[in-house]
């Protein structure tokens, strides 16, 4: 047992050693030359000329073209989109007109009895009175003119009347 914790400490101490020593040696950071080409004899094909320098490459040129982009050009933003159409809203139709119940004449002050066409309601109005949201502008023995938002529409008293 002695002898496997001897071990133990041996190599615990080398594997120490090792950390150590690789923690406080330099590191070598310098360029690393580019190996030299072999130069052809004089008098073999293509001996007396001495190989192309390559050239210094512009910084901005490199990081303006992606190196992995298939077209390799610069970034540009992407198109603005199309503006969005809207659909014109609809406007909702006129609320219709009321509905002429019946007309009355007496001494001389005219009266119209208005139904709602949307509720059970009722209404006696005189000229240049409102009912609901028309306002009656004129009452004869057989209709009513009554008036919304410049609209004008005829009461008859009897269907089949506003065609006779």
């Amino acid at each position: 047992m002695s002898l496997r914790l001897g071990l133990l400490l041996l190599l615990d101490a080398g594997l120490a050693l090792g950390l150590w020593s690789a923690a406080t040696t330099p590191l070598d950071v310098s360029a690393i030359a580019p190996p030299q080409r072999p130069r052809p004899a004089a008098g073999t094909a293509g001996g007396t000329s001495a190989p192309a320098a390559m050239p210094t490459l512009d910084r901005n040129q490199v990081l303006a073209r992606p190196l992995f982009a298939e077209g390799r050009r610069a970034w540009a933003p992407p198109p603005a989109p199309a503006p969005v159409r809207r659909a014109p809203v609809a406007s909702a139709p006129p609320p219709p007109a009321p509905r002429l119940v019946g007309i009355g004449i007496s001494g001389g002050r005219r009266h119209a009895l208005l139904a709602d066409p949307q509720t059970p309601d009722t209404l006696w109005v005189a000229e240049g009175e409102t009912a609901w949201t028309w306002t009656v502008r004129e009452i004869d023995a057989r209709s009513v003119t009554v008036e919304q938002d410049g609209r004008r529409v005829a009461l008859p008293l009897h269907r089949g009347a506003e065609e006779g």
